[in-house]
């Protein structure tokens, strides 16, 4: 139970700093581009999905990890 409860800790670290991120992003996105016909990216979401890999690389290196942006990291 413990080790649960360290990694929804861990879980929920990772998604308030990313949160953060994006606060620093709101309402002054520069670089907004479609991935397809109805779906946008930005900076905004770029930057906070690299801080969620790096911090989960770090913690957990054997993972991998499927991301909304970048696909399948290893």
């Amino acid at each position: 139970m413990v080790e649960l409860e360290q990694k929804l800790d861990f879980a929920k670290n990772t998604a308030l700093n990313a949160g953060e991120i994006l606060m620093h992003h709101f309402g002054n996105l520069k670089n907004i581009r479609k991935k397809s016909r109805v779906d946008l990216v930005s900076e905004a979401d770029l930057a906070s999905e690299k801080k969620i890999v790096e911090e989960i690389s770090e913690k957990y290196p054997d993972h991998d990890i499927i991301t909304e942006e970048q696909d399948f990291i290893n």
